[in-house]
């Protein structure tokens, strides 16, 4: 119906929204969108560049803000990037930010009841396979309890809490290839 060039978008639940992060002249834009004909936009989020994932059961969502490596380092795309974790509120039209360093988290979506999340999380160096730029990262597929990963819990604790669902594979690789979604 229409075309928007997006990076990352995400439709709510209901299908009635859309999460979008586009490229502008002056950089890169998120914005949320109501899916009707004139594709309305609802709010803008300012400058952010990352990933956006809906809540099922309550309204919003968690957003990932990602700082952009700057494209002439050489190790470009084998460091993870800094990240960051904000709610989103669609009442109040603001994001407010829940967890501070979330580099090594990567939120794929969230249980049908809001109460889990599956994550890959990084988990340490693959110090068998040195390169250029040092050793590789591994991720590893893990069940979060949403309370905990939307904290300050050292990532130690996290994972201690959180429930590993698969082997750990490099980063970046396919993070998730072991996920194909909840039962409802």
């Amino acid at each position: 119906m229409r075309t928007l060039s997006a990076e990352g978008p995400a439709v709510s639940p209901d299908g009635g929204h859309a999460f979008v992060t586009t490229s502008t002249p002056q950089g890169r834009k998120a914005s949320l969108h109501t899916l009707d004909d004139a594709f309305t936009l609802e709010a803008s989020l300012g400058a952010f560049t990352g990933r956006f994932n809906w809540y099922n059961q309550r309204p919003g969502g968690l957003f990932t803000e990602v700082t952009p490596e700057p494209p002439t380092t050489e190790c470009a795309g084998v460091t993870p990037p800094p990240q960051r974790l904000y709610r989103w509120d669609p009442h109040a039209r603001t994001h407010s930010r829940v967890r501070q360093d979330a580099t090594p988290f990567t939120v794929l979506a969230f249980s049908p009841d809001d109460t889990q999340a599956l994550v890959n999380i990084l988990v340490g160096r693959d110090d068998s396979q040195p390169g250029f730029c040092g050793e590789g990262w591994l991720q590893r597929l893990h069940v979060v309890q949403r309370d905990d990963l939307e904290s300050d819990l050292p990532m130690e604790q996290l994972l201690a809490k959180s429930t590993p669902l698969a082997p750990s594979t490099p980063w970046p690789g396919p993070s998730s290839s072991s996920y194909i979604g909840w039962l409802r």
